[in-house]
């Protein structure tokens, strides 16, 4: 081997983080990452959030009766400076993006152990953005044989929600369908979230009341859609040219607080998992019957309407 080309190996090894990396710290990383994640943060949340929408005057007058103080931080809000109006409208916003960013966890989370590489931590870090789409788009399509080379697709899937590698007792087969249905809806979410980007970019997004009906009020069959929305401003194909236009989200709130709420499940049965394999603590696995409870048992409106919408758009005006 030249010189040249040893020195390139060289440097390539010296940009690897993983080079040389002492697998006998694994044990503290571990102990560190499980005894530190915080549990129970999105459905704490939830609640919050659905409280500051139910019980707003309330929350107002907590607010006004009891100022904030942390540290030498202290906080004195004024009643003319806190409207039930935008409080209302900052829960509603932040329990939609709530839902996009608990889906992202469980799938990085879900990720990172089905890898099966003694440190879930690392895994989490090494999930860069363009590897993280990259699982996006494979999980939507319901690929999920390469993520190791000592389990199959299924026992993968089996182990890492349940900690076992085959059905047995009580845990059947069914439960590794329910498991692959709940991955592929979270991944295709998040592959279609302008709105979620739009949030954490810091972008204009408006939680608000919208809709549209097409077709006679008194045609039997019309296609309509109105009640709560976010909009943001993104850009679509007209024609021969790329346009701005105004995306409308219905957003229905029960419905994203009761995925959060389950996908939190899904995610501790994880956290379970990992636990006992990494930390060697026989503490019970909370094992959840993810086959019984599927997206589409939450979506169901009950509406006499074949076509569900779940957004539509509509370009700005423009000078001819």
């Amino acid at each position: 081997m030249s010189k040249g080309k040893k020195k390139q190996n060289q440097n390539n090894k010296l940009r690897d983080p993983d080079h040389q990396l002492a697998e006998e710290q694994f044990l503290e990383l571990n102990k560190e990452f499980y005894n530190e994640f915080l549990e129970d943060f999105y459905s704490m949340k939830v609640i919050n959030l659905l409280s500051l929408i139910t019980n707003t005057e309330k929350s107002i007058s907590n607010l006004m009766e009891n100022p904030i103080e942390i540290d030498k931080l202290k906080i004195e809000p004024q009643v003319e400076n806190i409207k039930s109006v935008n409080l209302i409208r900052y829960a509603k916003a932040e329990l939609a993006m709530s839902y996009f960013h608990c889906l992202e966890t469980f799938i990085r989370l879900f990720v990172a152990h089905a890898k099966l590489s003694g440190c879930p931590w690392l895994e989490l870090a090494r999930l860069d953005l363009p590897k993280y789409k990259g699982e996006l788009k494979k999980i939507s399509n319901g690929e999920f044989n390469h993520f190791n080379s000592r389990a199959s697709e299924n026992e993968t899937i089996l182990y890492v929600f349940t900690g076992q590698k085959k059905p047995e007792g009580e845990i059947t087969a069914e439960f590794i369908e329910g498991y692959k249905t709940w991955l592929s809806f979270a991944a295709s979410q998040l592959l279609k979230t302008y709105d979620y980007n739009a949030f954490k970019h810091g972008l204009a997004i408006s939680p608000t009341q919208n809709g549209f009906t097409i077709g006679r009020t008194d045609e039997e069959f019309k296609l309509e859609a109105h009640g709560e929305v976010i909009e943001h401003l993104t850009r679509m194909t007209s024609g021969d040219r790329v346009i701005w236009a105004k995306q409308t989200n219905f957003v229905e709130y029960d419905r994203k607080a009761t995925f959060i709420l389950f996908v939190e499940k899904l995610m501790t049965s994880i956290l379970d998992v990992g636990r006992k394999s990494y930390l060697l603590k026989n503490e019970g696995i909370r094992v959840y019957k993810a086959h019984k409870f599927l997206p589409k048992d939450i979506l169901e409106t009950g509406k006499n309407q074949d076509i569900q919408v779940e957004n539509f758009s509509r370009g700005l005006l423009y000078n001819k």
